[in-house]
């Protein structure tokens, strides 16, 4: 059996920075947009109309999402292999990535659902996983940071198969 090299559990700087700018990013114009939607109201020409930043928010909030969806799917071949191999924050690690992939596809279904009441579930699924993403994230990282120092760990590769002419 063929050994990989050995890597680091820790995020690339510039990689942990993306992800935790990313989706701070994405929690305050979630937050906002939710706060402009549920609660504030202006009033239009034909009676009340929702506050204009609504739409700026959910677009801008659309647009970071696909940014972070990259970076996000980056921790796959690295990150989560080696933190799956070295049995490190596992459960904060498969609650944030299962998370992660259920916003990701209420977020789709929220752009593509036909009906008002498929809406209406994605809508308050999608909101409710954000929040609690921002929390299971949080400890993760801190989690992440607290474990014996155990700065490498290998992952193991299936043989390689070299043809024999």
């Amino acid at each position: 059996m063929t050994r990989a090299p050995k890597s680091t559990y820790r995020l690339p700087r510039w990689h942990a920075r993306g992800i935790y700018t990313g989706f701070a990013l994405l929690l305050a114009s979630g937050v906002i947009w939710l706060l402009l939607h549920h609660y504030v109201e202006v009033a239009g020409p034909f009676g009340s109309a929702p506050h204009p930043a609504e739409a700026l928010m959910l677009k801008l909030h659309g647009i970071i999402a696909y940014g972070f969806v990259l970076l996000a799917g980056a921790l796959i071949p690295m990150h989560l292999r080696l933190g799956w191999a070295g049995k490190r924050n596992r459960v904060t690690g498969v609650i944030l990535a299962s998370a992660l992939a259920l916003i990701a596809l209420t977020g789709l279904a929220l752009y593509y659902a036909g009906s008002d009441d498929l809406r209406s579930v994605a809508s308050l699924l999608h909101w409710l996983i954000g929040l609690l993403v921002a929390l299971v994230l949080v400890i993760h990282a801190v989690r992440g940071r607290r474990l014996p120092p155990r700065s490498t760990a290998t992952i193991h590769r299936a043989p390689q198969h070299k043809d024999r002419a």
